[in-house]
């Protein structure tokens, strides 16, 4: 979904006029890239990063390759895009980003050790041509022209965005980060955990219920990236996948303090803390029936068991 200010952006690149590489770099690229979800302030975007190589390139040993962008998080490399010359005609653009030198050129930089991006791009602003790193097909697996962006961004994010290839990039994690998390101490007694995006930054992280007043919420390799303050123990929790602003992301049944206080509040959380509460006469132990929890879409939360709905929160707020 996109705000008045993305539609404004998309538009204005549709149509922005392009003279040369370093107008598509600028003008084009760039803030494609931010409408794609990365961001330059949270080191996203790599710029010219020069990549060693041992290979020979005619008589000589060529040191370095430099790709123009590499989108990288701490997953790996997301993406790599290669910036060309709009061309002098539509034919001649349109050859450009499927010429198989250029491709070829592209894909060795996605394909290198040290990027081993799942994805490549080749941009001219009049196309962007968008190439499967691992295929054995040399045909691009989308190809937008720049009139065609404001009806295509989104086969663009699907294909290319940060939350599209974070994805494919937590896919290949390594079954050894689960032993690495289980040393991590995160608080007494846990009683569940979900994984889900508590920030919307397009990565998945993980929260934990634990019997203390806070709930801890880690990265796929185990850091805390979060350690958010409740009143109460956290006996069952759930991402919501709400993604508008002052939606919850993480949604936490917490029960009061003390053996004899049966009552309960409902939290809704985001990146900065507790959003909203709404008290529950009843939270329930929450430990023998752990389905305490349903989302409902992106509109709602149920609270309790089927047999005994108690309360409903209407839109995560």
């Amino acid at each position: 979904m996109h705000g008045a200010e993305d539609e404004t952006d998309i538009w204005a690149l549709a149509q922005v006029g392009l003279r040369n590489e370093d107008d598509v770099r600028e003008e084009f690229v760039t803030p494609l890239l931010r409408l794609l979800g990365y961001q330059h302030t949270l080191g996203d975007i790599l710029r010219a990063e020069a990549l060693s190589t041992s290979y020979r390139s005619g008589t000589k040993r060529k040191e370095y390759i430099v790709p123009d962008y590499i989108a990288r998080t701490e997953l790996g490399s997301h993406l790599v895009v290669d910036a060309k010359g709009p061309g002098s005609t539509p034919e001649e653009a349109l050859r450009m980003v499927l010429d198989p030198q250029y491709v070829g050129q592209v894909h060795s930089y996605a394909a290198h050790r040290e990027v081993r991006a799942p994805r490549f791009a080749v941009i001219n602003g009049k196309y962007v041509a968008v190439y499967e790193t691992d295929s054995s097909s040399s045909d691009p697996l989308l190809l937008v022209a720049q009139a065609e962006l404001p009806d295509r961004i989104k086969e663009l994010q699907s294909a290319i965005g940060k939350q599209a290839t974070a994805r494919e990039l937590a896919r290949r994690i390594q079954p050894s980060w689960s032993t690495q998390l289980s040393t991590q101490t995160v608080g007494f007694q846990p009683m569940n955990l979900d994984v889900g995006d508590i920030n919307n930054d397009g990565l998945p992280e993980i929260a934990v219920a634990i019997s203390e007043n806070r709930v801890p919420v880690l990265d796929l390799a185990g850091r805390v990236v979060a350690d958010v303050v409740t009143g109460g123990w956290a006996w069952w929790l759930k991402f919501t996948g709400a993604t508008g602003s002052g939606l919850a992301t993480l949604v936490v049944l917490q029960h009061q303090s003390g053996p004899t206080d049966t009552s309960g509040r409902l939290l809704g959380i985001d990146r900065d803390g507790v959003l909203w509460e709404h008290r529950l006469e009843r939270a329930g132990s929450g430990f023998e029936d752990l389905d305490r929890l349903l989302i409902d879409g992106s509109s709602g939360v149920v609270v309790g068991p089927a047999s005994d709905l108690r309360e409903y929160v209407s839109d995560h707020r």
